[in-house]
């Protein structure tokens, strides 16, 4: 931070709006919160909700309480913006019922957000929105906690190892070929198998990650008997079960996930992030 930046900076809390599409949304909701809340600015987060999609009925109800419609929120700005993951790798965009809605939302952060992090099937879902960049579909599931390197120049990475681990849990890859044409994406985090796993932007304003660093520890366990449950063929998480014979899981990932949400808001948000807003 410049001299005068420090000198003359006001504090406020940080208003961050979270669009969330996990099936789940209270579990991955405290997830979430628990890793802003990791930091010592103080964050307001705002739910949002879409009006045209027929939630579950817990979902509806508690979604109800605590959430608005974009249509509700529009005349507000924003710090940052986080939208999740959700199970629809295999459905077309325009069959998703809520994607016009979710599009709407992508728009809205052009002008209103100062940085966005879509995770997972949001980044897949963001990256066809603004670059118009297809998802590539893998044959088998990829699962499990991979080895995971990082441009270490890159300040989203600052107080990193050179390698370290990150949940993936996803039938999508990110495409390499259409992504190295587009000059305004940038390669931040790779598997040690050359697998893209991490893109941000020119100006740092949107930061696309395949990976859940969100989860808890017994999360990627949820989702391994949840799909056997329902007769999918899924394979053992990798690097995960510390006992196989027992399914006892070990989390890897705990150390690089609070501090890539803490540079986020630090590096990405706070220290860009105007403390009055005007439109872009």
């Amino acid at each position: 931070m410049d001299d005068e930046r420090a000198c003359s900076q006001d504090i406020r809390a940080l208003r961050v709006l979270l669009v969330n599409l996990m099936p789940d949304k209270v579990t991955t909701e405290i997830q979430l919160m628990r890793l802003l809340a990791n930091s010592p600015l103080q964050v307001d987060l705002d739910l949002v909700k879409f009006e045209t999609h027929k939630y579950k009925s817990e979902s509806e109800e508690h979604l109800k309480k605590y959430a608005n419609s974009l249509s509700e929120i529009k005349h507000k700005f924003y710090d940052a913006m986080i939208v999740t993951g959700a199970p629809l790798e295999h459905v077309e965009f325009q069959d998703v019922d809520y994607f016009d809605e979710l599009c709407e939302v992508f728009e809205f952060s052009k002008t209103n957000v100062t940085s966005s992090l879509f995770i997972c099937w949001g980044a897949i879902a963001a990256l066809k929105h603004f670059y118009n960049i297809e998802k590539s579909l893998l044959e088998t599931k990829k699962f499990g906690v991979f080895e995971t390197t990082v441009d270490l120049t890159d300040d989203l990475f600052t107080g990193f190892d050179d390698v370290f681990y990150t949940p993936q849990s996803r039938y999508f890859s990110f495409d390499k070929k259409d992504i190295d044409k587009e000059k305004q994406l940038n390669v931040i985090m790779k598997g040690i198998d050359g697998d893209y796993y991490g893109l941000s932007n020119k100006d740092k304003s949107l930061l696309f990650i395949s990976g859940h660093f969100e989860y808890d520890t017994d999360t990627l366990k949820t989702e391994y008997y949840r799909d056997l449950s329902k007769g999918k063929q899924i394979d053992v998480p990798i690097n995960y079960f510390i006992d196989t014979e027992n399914k006892k899981a070990v989390n890897r990932w705990r150390a690089s996930s609070n501090l890539l949400f803490q540079n986020w808001i630090n590096y990405y948000v706070y220290q860009i992030t105007p403390y009055q807003f005007k439109l872009k």
